[in-house]
């Protein structure tokens, strides 16, 4: 059964956050009060509601308290955002999103009852992954957990190559815990010829880290970088 999700505002963020939802199987409905922002959306995909998200009769209306989900993705209008936030979570929606723009913001969405990994930093995730990429770090985010820790997968640093994850006590020096290793397997067939096949690895504490594993990081952002840099 697909997923049935509001979002409210369409800017850029909304527009595309519509978009890729629809690719994904997900019914649609967005929400706004600018009618002309309605062009960018294929309408036949999405039900757009030209209304006022701020105004919970409004939305009860149009049927937005029956969705599995909510997704004010409101900028720079923290006023709007909030209120919008407050008539999503009193409609009853089982799970809303909210886009944040300031620590302010944040810090407001988590007092009114906003879970901390449905607050969407999205320029500074954008951010992160510009940086990481520019200056070819080679982090990947798997997850964000919350402001400080996420999942991220990282290459191991030349300066723990051979070393076993008990002797590097990477939890109690920079607050992460591996959890899961990529390893390319060296196969050698009857004929002599070598091939690799990526495999996984659970590790325990007195698994090795070898020159080509990636590994799988549950931990603080600022402990994994500091791992990283080593």
């Amino acid at each position: 059964m697909e997923k049935s999700i509001v979002v409210i505002g369409l800017g850029a963020f909304g527009i595309s956050l519509c978009k890729r939802l629809v690719v994904q199987g997900a019914e649609v409905i967005a929400v706004d009060n600018d009618r002309s922002r309605a062009t960018f959306l294929d309408e036949e995909s999405v039900r757009i509601i030209h209304a006022d998200a701020r105004e919970k009769e409004s939305l009860a209306a149009a049927g937005i308290a029956d969705v599995d989900a909510g997704v004010v993705a409101i900028g720079e209008d923290i006023e709007s955002s909030l209120i919008a936030t407050l008539q999503l979570k009193e409609l009853g929606i089982p799970e809303v999103y909210a886009r944040t723009v300031s620590p302010a913001h944040r810090e407001i969405l988590l007092r009114i009852g906003v879970p901390p990994d449905h607050i969407l930093r999205v320029e500074e995730d954008a951010g992160e992954r510009l940086a990481n990429h520019l200056t070819e770090r080679d982090l990947q985010e798997l997850l964000p957990l919350d402001e400080s820790y996420s999942v991220s997968e990282i290459p191991i640093p030349e300066a723990v190559i051979g070393k076993s994850l008990q002797e590097l006590d990477l939890r109690a020096k920079y607050e992460i815990n591996v959890v899961g290793i990529r390893r390319v397997i060296r196969i050698v067939d009857e004929d002599g010829a070598v091939t690799g096949r990526l495999s996984f690895v659970l590790p325990s504490a007195s698994t090795e880290l070898q020159k080509s594993d990636r590994i799988i990081i549950v931990g603080h952002r600022r402990g994994i970088e500091q791992f990283l840099s080593l």
